[in-house]
């Protein structure tokens, strides 16, 4: 969080104190690698000086369905890219919704970011307690 303070003045001279706070604000952005007809997908997850992390989704694309510059797939008209682009913006939503909630903002790492992504088994660490 930055902190502005401004001194304005008043109708009559008064002096005013105006603090504004700037909050930053995470940001998400999927990009393609390669050139190559079956591209993955990766994320990028940044917020401000705090974190910049990349991993790979789950999710593939041709290469020349994709736009670089919108970061999504070109044609949603389509009924495929339509709905890896749908999947797409609701992974970015909950990815959102969970870093928000996360109450410890230092835990926030690659592996914290691979784990939203692909839930580490909990059944076969259960199964070797046992």
């Amino acid at each position: 969080m930055f902190i502005k303070i401004d001194k304005i003045w008043g109708k009559y001279g008064e002096n005013f104190l105006v603090i504004d706070y700037i909050c930053c604000m995470a940001t998400i952005k999927y990009i393609i690698k390669t050139d190559s007809e079956i591209a993955s997908i990766y994320l990028r997850f940044k917020d401000g000086a705090s974190f910049d992390l990349t991993t790979k989704t789950n999710y593939k694309i041709n290469s020349n369905n994709w736009s670089k510059l919108k970061g999504q797939p070109k044609n949603i008209n389509d009924a495929d890219l339509k709905k890896l682009n749908n999947n797409l913006t609701d992974l970015r939503a909950n990815l959102l919704r969970s870093y928000n909630n996360c109450e410890n903002k230092n835990e926030i790492n690659t592996q914290w970011l691979k784990n939203f992504i692909n839930p580490p088994n909990v059944d076969s660490i259960s199964n070797k307690l046992v």
